[in-house]
């Protein structure tokens, strides 16, 4: 069963990525992610061009190499359309997780705006 907490920060992340989608240059579009192997990512903005990034939502504070394995599959499956993964999470560290991925902290939705 899911966790509260988790699909309310989901629905936070999704409210945020689609008001940023309004007012950005690229107008991405917001999809959700599954593969019939069952790998899923939350959301996927893709631009005109095929271009994506990927969007994990996870409510706790730290991420493990473990956790990305179904971002790896969609960067897989994407080929080069694949831009960047990024894991948002409730700590404070940007990390390096694997190759184009990242761990980044949830507020940075908001921090970046000038």
């Amino acid at each position: 069963m899911p966790e509260p907490r988790g699909q309310l920060l989901e629905t936070f992340v999704l409210a945020e990525l689609e008001r940023v989608a309004s007012w950005s240059s690229t107008k991405p579009r917001i999809h959700h992610y599954r593969t019939h192997a069952g790998a899923e990512i939350d959301f996927v903005l893709e631009d005109r061009r095929g271009q994506c990034v990927a969007v994990e939502v996870r409510a706790q504070r730290r991420i493990d190499t473990c956790g990305i394995a179904p971002m790896k599959s969609v960067a897989v499956d994407l080929g080069e359309q694949f831009v960047r993964g990024v894991v948002l999470h409730l700590g404070d560290s940007v990390l390096p997780m694997a190759d184009r991925i990242q761990s980044v902290p949830v507020q940075a939705l908001w921090l970046s705006r000038a």
